[in-house]
């Protein structure tokens, strides 16, 4: 039987978050390449960046090293990182500024939520907020590749539909978390 913890208590240097930490450090050069529209570095830097996230959770499971608070500064680096480089596509009007405004109401309800709310979650919300995180990433990754002009184009439906989406699904989990915390009363 392993004697690692599953979950270990307090923050702590590790591996796995100087790997969140890099992918923060990454997100002021990430604005800056957007509002430059130099893309194709913007591109490569963002595919960078979701690796990180892909990677650091794993990398501490594997370690030994997961801990909550190495949970909450992940999902603070995808809050940052998601809502600065939406925020930055809509200033330069590439997306609506409601999809920014619906990623940060959503984060912030889940914040408030995790700490102030119940502990008794539905699979759905859990599922809908996660399927949420993932789509707000591979839609930003989309939208990237359109813009540096690398022959594959989104048809502008697609890219529509995708965009338009990020706010419906946002609050979709959102309410699915109400609903999940009103059951459980």
């Amino acid at each position: 039987m392993s004697s690692r913890r599953p979950w270990q208590p307090g923050f702590a240097v590790n591996p796995a978050n100087l790997l969140t930490g890099l992918r923060l450090a990454m997100v002021p050069v990430l604005i800056w390449l957007v509002a430059e529209q130099a893309w194709r570095p913007a591109l490569v830097l963002f595919l960078l960046a979701a690796a990180t996230d892909y990677a650091d959770g794993r990398l501490a499971r594997s370690y030994g090293t997961a801990s909550s608070a190495g949970r909450w500064f992940d999902h603070l680096t995808d809050i940052v990182l998601l809502i600065a480089l939406y925020s930055a596509l809509a200033a330069d009007g590439l997306v609506p500024v409601a999809v920014p405004v619906a990623i940060a109401a959503s984060f912030s309800f889940y914040g408030f939520d995790a700490l102030v709310g119940t502990r008794h979650r539905s699979q759905l919300a859990s599922q809908l907020g996660h399927f949420g995180g993932v789509a707000n990433y591979v839609i930003l990754g989309g939208l990237l590749i359109d813009f540096a002009d690398l022959g594959v184009a989104l048809h502008p439906l697609l890219r529509a539909t995708a965009v338009a989406l990020i706010p419906l699904y946002s609050m979709a989990a959102v309410a699915a978390r109400l609903v999940a915390g009103r059951l459980a009363h």
